[in-house]
């Protein structure tokens, strides 16, 4: 799957307003990751790796929303703004006003990441139980893949591309967003 077009977005807690990171034209395989690397507020914590992409949004640790997007316009409209084009969605912290499921994900802090459970496999559209809070570890394209049980069908024919079932778009979303720790403004982090 090639990422030329996707984005990632983010809006506060109540905001109806999206800033839009767009991604790289990279290659991804089921497996493998992707790091966004956002704004920075300080220079509090560990370096992270290189960055497949760097934007400039300056996400809020104690909640909001963050979408991956199969588009690279910005999401429009109040509430929950899941358009055909949204593959994937987390709201976290206790004031997000849009999330999946019945309950946000938990807020992260400048020591903490939001986790997603299954070793980033799990995505039942839940965000309180498929994230927890832990350590983050951030981890861009050069990393050593990780497969999810059953996320990719087999080739039917040579040259025949893969199909990736919902547990592949889970794994990509797990591994798209992070951003250093800051002085100031804590990172969120949705890693596996």
């Amino acid at each position: 799957m090639n990422l030329s077009g996707w984005s990632v977005q983010y809006a506060g807690a109540a905001s109806t307003n999206w800033s839009v990171t767009n991604l790289t034209a990279v290659p991804l395989l089921p497996g493998h990751y992707y790091l966004i690397q956002e704004a920075s507020g300080g220079a509090v914590g560990v370096s992270l790796p290189t960055a497949d992409a760097t934007g400039t949004i300056n996400m809020a640790a104690s909640a909001g929303k963050v979408a991956l997007v199969h588009s690279t316009a910005a999401l429009t409209g109040s509430g929950c703004p899941f358009a055909v084009t949204v593959v994937d969605f987390i709201g976290y912290g206790t004031t997000a006003d849009c999330f999946e499921g019945p309950g946000r994900a938990p807020a992260p802090s400048n020591t903490n990441a939001a986790i997603r459970a299954g070793a980033g496999c799990t995505d039942t559209n839940v965000n309180a139980t498929d994230f927890s809070v832990a350590a983050p570890g951030p981890r861009n394209t050069a990393a050593l893949a990780h497969s999810c049980p059953g996320t990719i069908a087999p080739q039917t024919a040579i040259g025949t591309p893969a199909r990736f079932s919902p547990g592949a778009w889970a794994e990509l979303m797990t591994t798209l967003l992070a951003r250093p720790d800051l002085a100031d403004r804590p990172p969120p982090w949705f890693l596996n």
